[in-house]
């Protein structure tokens, strides 16, 4: 890890206290990487432009999860969201909804991502 990717690494946790380890370019999260928030939600997967991108797998602080395709942050494409309750949605994801197979969205934004 270079100099300024260290720099921006420590400057990212001071002030938004999170940690993040992985690649960079151009001071942003890009390629693989894990971020943690200060609230306990881990991202482990690619990133582009500093935002979720690629495949990946999304653990919030209470045990909810999303593995699947992400897009500018957001699910998008296959995955499986798994609710803390044991409820699963498996399918096709757009901008954060669930689609699924039958073409009914299910807006699950409230989740946070």
């Amino acid at each position: 890890m270079s100099f300024f990717s260290k720099l921006f690494s420590f400057f990212s946790w001071l002030f938004r206290r999170e940690k993040y380890q992985g690649e960079f370019k151009d001071n942003k999260y890009n390629g693989k990487g894990t971020q943690t928030s200060k609230d306990g939600d881990k991202y482990v997967g690619e990133f582009k432009d500093g935002k979720y991108n690629g495949q990946g797998t999304l653990i919030d602080e209470d045990g909810t999860k999303y593995e699947g395709k992400f897009k500018d942050g957001d699910y998008n494409g296959q995955g499986t969201l798994t609710l803390k309750d044991g409820t699963k949605y498996v399918g096709e994801f757009k901008d954060g909804e669930f689609i699924g197979e039958s073409g009914n969205k299910s807006n699950l934004k409230e989740w946070p991502k």
